[in-house]
């Protein structure tokens, strides 16, 4: 564990860490509450993707304690947003009945997605070239692109769901004044 390992933490300053990035989510999910009420679930998810791609980031040069509590924080802040708009939205996408097939067929993916990516990571720590003094700083740089790439490519996909009804009833609207009309 790098925390332990490499920036030389004791327990406490990593139990603080980690407790860092709960409260980070904690404290910040009436605001992402109130967020994806006023601009809906996709553009939640598009800024809050944007803001987990950048969470490795800091730790290329991050070493200090508070540096590393204050970027958990941010992590945590970043990454609570984004798992309450991809619920928020899975529950929005499916119907009723099967709501819960979905939420458990995402909730997998996740989790083997997370097992995966976390063995490649662990297989490609001791292999990728040393920056900033260890080779987990290079992982960090490296995952943190593949994510940016992931957001500025994939996330062009998500429709805003409020800019997809306005349209659906400008549409519909469209075809009752032309059925009247004829």
């Amino acid at each position: 564990m790098w925390f332990l390992r490499d920036l030389k933490f004791n327990y406490l300053t990593f139990t603080v860490n980690m407790s860092c990035m709960i409260l980070g989510t904690f404290l910040f999910l009436p605001l992402w509450g109130r967020l994806l009420d006023t601009i809906g679930n996709a553009r939640t998810i598009r800024i809050t993707a944007l803001m987990c791609s950048l969470v490795p980031l800091p730790y290329l040069y991050a070493t200090s304690p508070y540096a590393v509590w204050l970027f958990n924080f941010y992590s945590g802040v970043s990454w609570g947003g984004f798992n309450i708009a991809n619920f928020n939205c899975l529950i929005r996408m499916t119907e009723k009945e099967k709501s819960d097939h979905y939420i458990a067929f995402a909730a997998a993916t996740t989790a083997i997605s997370t097992f995966v990516f976390s063995l490649l990571g662990g297989f490609l720590s001791t292999r990728l070239p040393v920056i900033f003094g260890w080779q987990l700083q290079s992982l960090f740089g490296m995952s943190s692109l593949m994510r940016i790439i992931v957001v500025l490519v994939l996330f062009r996909l998500f429709r805003d769901e409020k800019a997809s009804a306005t349209s659906a009833k400008a549409e519909t609207s469209e075809r009752v004044e032309v059925s009247s009309v004829t």
